[in-house]
């Protein structure tokens, strides 16, 4: 978890304060919490991050929430994954 500082619009940054690294990946998501002002972003679905540095990252757009005052805290979230497999048998013409 991080505070933060963020900038709205169509690709909207999030900044890391205090020269903390975010240590985020490009296609990982995160969530806030304790945001004044964009409280839409409080407690919302995880956002998918693009990283611009190790201390700025990316959220998406967000025109259509409130305008970011100050604050706030990032968590980044874990998304499962769906693995499918194929059975050796129907691909391997030996077996």
């Amino acid at each position: 978890m991080h505070l933060i500082s963020g900038a709205q619009g169509k690709e909207a940054v999030v900044t890391c304060l205090d020269e903390t690294r975010h240590g985020l990946e490009d296609g990982d998501f995160v969530t806030f919490s304790e945001v004044q002002g964009a409280v839409e972003l409080n407690g919302c679905e995880p956002r998918k991050v693009t990283v611009k540095g190790p201390y700025t990252f990316t959220i998406g757009d967000t025109t259509a929430i409130g305008e970011y005052k100050t604050g706030g805290i990032f968590t980044q979230v874990k998304m499962p994954k769906i693995l499918e497999f194929v059975r050796v048998f129907t691909t391997c013409p030996y077996i």
